[in-house]
C-alpha cells in the first residue's frame, strides 16, 4: 500500500467513521447472506429500507475506509479521441505503470470498441467496401486481424462472452435476416448460427450475453415502450425475463435501457431517461433483481455511476466523482480508492484482480 494511499484511508476514515451506520451496514450484510435483500456487488451494502437509502448522501452511506484492502489489479481504459479526428487508444493500468495496448484511427472505427472480460482481447467494426468487417484485437502482443465481414442488417456490435471466454458475438456473414453467431477468436471457429428474427433484430442492440449453467449463453435485451426485459434462447426463442415483465421504478415510470448485466444474469443495471448526458459511460441509475422485478438501490440521486461486472461474480462501480470501489461475489466491499482525476473522463472498460 502506497503511503499516499494510506493517507487518503486515514482521511475517509476520519470523516465517515460512525459506528451506528457500520453496524446497521454489517446487518445489511447478514440479511443479504440470508437473501432476504440481494444487493448486488454494484451497491453499498446498508441496512436502511430502499426509501431512505435513496435520500440519504452518498458519504454518509460509506463504511470506514480503513477497513478496506488495496485496490489491486489491471485496468484496462478507453481514450477516445475520435470526435476531433484523433485515436481511440485502450491504455492499460497496472500500479503505476501505463501502456497504450491499442491505437485505431477514428477513420477506421464505426461504432465503439468492446473489451473481452478478461482484459485480453479487443474488438470493433469497421466500414469496408459495402461491408462491415469485424476487427479483433490480441492485446497482449499487440496483433490485429480481420475476424470476418458482413452485409447484414443486424445491428448486433461485437460483444464479449461475460465469463471470460475468448468468444464473440458477431451478425452472422452470411445471414440476410439478422442472424448472429459466436466466434472464437483464437481457433476461428464459430457456432451455428441464432437466427433474431427481422422485426426484432433492432431490439437487440445493445446485447448482454449471460451464461448459463450448461455452458451456453441467453441474450438479453430490451424493449421499449413499455421497457421490457427480455433474452433470446440458444434455441432461438424469445422470452420474458422471469418474475420481470415491464419495468418501472417507484414513481411508475419506465426505464429507458439496459446499462449492464452480471455474468449469471442476477443483477441488472438500468438507465433512466437523460437529457444532454455528457458522462463517457453507460450510467447505471438502478439495480434491479430480474428473478422479482424488485429495484435493490435506486442511485439516480448519486454521482453518475458506472457499474462493470467481472467473470469472477464481483465487480467494480466507479462515480463522476472518482471515487471507485470493489465488491466480491457475496456484495461485501473489499477494495475502494479516489480514482485519479485524469481517468475520470475516460470509461473503465476491463478489470482484471490480482
Amino acid at each position: 500500500m502506497t503511503t499516499r494511499f494510506r493517507d487518503d484511508l486515514v482521511h475517509m476514515a476520519s470523516e465517515v467513521r460512525d459506528a451506528d451506520l457500520a453496524a446497521r451496514a454489517r446487518a445489511g450484510s447478514r440479511r443479504r447472506r440470508n437473501r432476504n435483500v440481494l444487493i448486488g456487488c454494484a451497491v453499498l451494502l446498508v441496512a436502511a429500507p430502499l426509501a431512505v437509502v435513496g435520500a440519504t448522501s452518498f458519504a454518509e452511506r460509506r463504511e470506514d475506509a480503513a477497513e478496506f484492502g488495496d485496490f489491486d489489479g489491471t485496468f484496462v481504459y478507453l481514450r477516445d479521441d475520435t470526435e476531433d479526428d484523433g485515436a481511440a487508444e485502450l491504455v492499460r493500468r497496472d500500479g503505476t505503470e501505463e501502456s497504450t495496448v491499442l491505437s485505431v484511427p477514428s477513420s477506421d472505427i464505426t461504432g465503439d470498441i468492446s473489451v473481452s472480460a478478461d482484459g485480453e482481447w479487443a474488438a470493433w467494426e469497421r466500414q469496408g467496401n459495402g461491408d462491415t468487417d469485424i476487427m479483433v484485437a490480441d492485446l497482449s502482443t499487440g496483433d490485429t486481424k480481420k475476424l470476418l465481414s458482413h452485409s447484414s442488417n443486424s445491428c448486433v456490435a461485437p460483444t464479449w462472452a461475460p465469463d471470460g471466454a475468448p468468444l464473440l458475438l458477431t451478425p452472422d456473414p452470411d445471414s440476410s435476416t439478422g442472424a448472429v453467431r459466436w466466434n472464437n477468436v483464437e481457433s476461428e471457429e464459430s457456432t451455428a448460427p441464432l437466427e433474431t428474427i427481422t422485426e426484432r433484430a433492432d431490439a437487440l442492440c445493445p446485447t448482454f450475453p449471460v451464461a448459463r449453467s450448461d455452458g451456453d449463453y441467453d441474450l438479453y435485451y430490451s424493449t421499449g415502450e413499455p421497457f421490457r426485459l427480455r433474452y433470446l434462447a440458444p434455441d432461438g426463442s424469445f422470452h420474458d425475463v422471469e418474475g420481470v415483465g415491464k419495468l418501472r421504478d417507484a414513481a411508475g415510470d419506465y426505464w429507458a435501457d439496459i446499462a449492464g448485466v452480471s455474468r449469471d444474469g442476477d443483477r441488472v443495471c438500468l438507465t433512466a431517461p437523460h437529457e444532454d448526458d455528457d458522462v463517457s459511460f453507460p450510467r447505471c441509475d438502478a439495480v434491479v433483481d430480474p428473478g422479482s422485478g424488485k429495484v435493490l438501490r435506486d442511485r439516480r440521486k448519486d454521482p453518475a455511476t458506472q457499474v462493470l461486472f467481472l467473470p469472477n461474480g464481483e465487480s467494480i462501480s466507479r462515480n463522476a466523482d472518482g471515487v471507485m470501489e470493489r465488491c466480491d461475489a457475496d456484495g461485501e466491499v473489499v477494495a475502494r480508492t479516489q480514482e485519479d482525476s485524469r481517468w475520470r473522463d475516460h470509461r473503465l472498460m476491463a478489470y482484471v484482480p490480482d
